[in-house]
């Protein structure tokens, strides 16, 4: 994975609305490319947003409540 700037704006903004479905989920650090998608460092752990939802939300800037839920559900806490 190689750290990136890319889409920050974006990539905080869905953090924070995954957030709002998942409390656990701790604030942005940073994020990462990977394979078709961002891997996002918060602060208490990790998640992933793909590049589509990215594009998405750059476009309407708003994504559907199922596409927010995927990506809460894609947190991991760190231990």
């Amino acid at each position: 994975m190689q750290k990136t700037t890319k889409d920050t704006s974006a990539v905080q903004a869905i953090t924070n609305l995954a957030r709002i479905k998942n409390s656990e989920i701790g604030y942005y650090i940073e994020h990462y490319l990977s394979f078709g998608y961002y891997r996002v460092r918060v602060r208490n752990g990790g998640l992933n947003i793909s590049f589509e939802k990215v594009q998405d939300f750059n476009a309407t800037g708003k994504l559907t409540d199922e596409q927010i839920q995927e990506v809460a559900n894609s947190f991991v806490k760190m231990k």
